[in-house]
C-alpha cells in the first residue's frame, strides 16, 4: 500500500517510497537540489572544525597548560584504570 502523493509532487515524492520506485532505482527525493544534501554536511564539518579549534586554543593557554601539568599523573592513573580493566577482561575471557 502506497501513501498518497504529497501535494505538487509525483509518485516518486511519496512517503514511504513505493516498492515500484525502489525497484526502478528512482530516488525518493530526486526533485531536491544537491545543495540541500551538501549544505548540512558542510555545516556539520564547519561546526566540528570550530569546536576542535576552540578546544585547541583553550588547552594551549598558559593557565590550562600549567594546571594540566600539575594533575597529569592523576589523569593518567584514572584513565589507566578502565584500560587495565579491559585488558584484564580480555585475558580472563580467553
Amino acid at each position: 500500500m502506497s501513501a498518497a502523493p504529497v501535494t505538487g509532487q509525483s509518485d516518486s515524492g511519496t512517503f514511504p517510497p513505493s516498492a515500484a520506485s525502489r525497484r526502478s532505482g528512482k530516488s525518493w527525493r530526486a526533485d531536491r537540489p544537491v545543495l540541500l544534501g551538501v549544505s548540512p554536511v558542510t555545516l556539520m564539518v564547519g561546526i566540528a572544525a570550530a569546536w576542535y579549534a576552540l578546544v585547541v586554543f583553550a588547552l594551549t593557554t598558559a593557565m590550562v597548560r600549567s594546571a594540566f601539568h600539575r594533575i597529569r599523573r592523576w589523569i593518567d592513573r584514572i584513565a589507566g584504570i578502565p584500560i587495565m580493566g579491559c585488558g584484564t577482561k580480555l585475558v580472563l575471557d580467553r
